[in-house]
């Protein structure tokens, strides 16, 4: 897991499939956005004013699907 701030914005960033975990992250208070993986199912979606992205699976190898997540802090 780490952290990054990006233009006052403060990202969570984690590899696993722990709900728990990214549930916590999100409603700690400390993040603006919790990006996760692991998964390979791409997701977006909010607890509170938290955004939670998951890029998914960018080479395809194991969804055939091949997805990104592009963040625009501006909307």
């Amino acid at each position: 897991m780490g952290g990054i701030e990006i233009g006052g914005i403060k990202i969570a960033i984690i590899h696993g499939k722990d709900e728990k975990i990214v549930n916590a992250l999100a409603k700690s208070g400390e993040y603006n956005v919790v990006i996760r993986g692991h998964t390979h199912k791409p997701d977006i979606r909010k607890i509170g004013t938290v955004i939670i992205i998951n890029p998914g699976e960018v080479c395809g190898y194991l969804s055939d699907k091949r997805t990104i997540a592009i963040f625009d802090k501006e909307s």
